[in-house]
This record gives C-alpha cells, structure tokens and sequence, in this order.
C-alpha cells in the first residue's frame, strides 16, 4: 500500500510537471507568433517614415489636402444634379503649395583667409552642388 502511495505522489508530480510545460510551451508559442507580428509592424512603421522623408509623400499629402502649386489650375467637378455654389467656385480660399525660399548663406564675421587656394578641376565652381530647398506647403 506504502509503495502505491509512494507510485500516486511520483505519477501526480510527473503530470503536474508535464501540464505546466505544456502551458509553458503555449504561451511561448503565443509570444513568438506576438513578437513576429510586432516585428512586422515595427517593418511597416519604418518604411512609413522613410515614405514620408521624400518629396513625393509631401506633395501628395498636400494634394489631399486640397493644396496645389502655383499656377496650377483647379477644376472641380459636380455630379449632375448638383447644386453650385453662388460664387461659381469653391466656398473657401484655395491653398496653395509653395516651395521655400533658398536658404542664404551668409559669411562669418571671424572668418579670416588663410591663403589664396589654387583652383583645382575637381572644384570648379561648376562642379559645386546648390542645394535644393524642400517644399512645404503653405494656405494661399
């Protein structure tokens, strides 16, 4: 009787361990398949930003918005049937999208020569970059 005891504690301790890894087993499971979906979010977030460092993103962003460039023209169209507004246009101002003005560069006044550097063809003033401004986009 002693050793069927001894055997049920033994078999009662062994199941308890199993189910318990079991459990452990599935919540991993679960939080490998979390930590993959995260992964991927975190993928997408990342493209999203990279997106909308570009130009492109901007302007279409301005777009919908109801921005547009100067001198473009705006045409709106109306389902048949439907009414106009009594100005012939839109009801609010139409805002526009503007580039910034260049960036001006202006010289330091401790700046002091050291010499005069003697003109080389990789640095023509040809060959120097200007660098282009970012639109933004501005209500007109």
């Amino acid at each position: 009787m002693l050793i069927a005891g001894v055997c049920g504690l033994v078999a009662f301790a062994v199941y308890g361990q199993v189910a318990q890894t079991r459990h452990l087993d599935a919540q991993v499971s679960a939080l490998s398949a979390q930590n993959v979906a995260l992964t991927q979010q975190i993928a997408d977030r990342e493209r999203e930003i990279a997106d909308a460092q570009t130009v492109g993103w901007l302007e279409q962003e301005a777009r919908k918005f109801g921005y547009i460039f100067p001198g473009e023209q705006l045409y709106i169209i109306v389902k048949p049937g439907g009414a106009y507004p009594s100005a012939g246009g839109v009801l609010v101002p139409i805002p526009t999208f503007r580039p910034p003005a260049s960036p001006t560069v202006k010289a330091s006044p401790t700046a002091k020569p050291t010499g005069s550097p003697s003109p080389s063809p990789s640095h023509s003033p040809a060959a120097t970059p200007t660098p282009r401004p970012t639109p933004t986009p501005t209500p007109h």
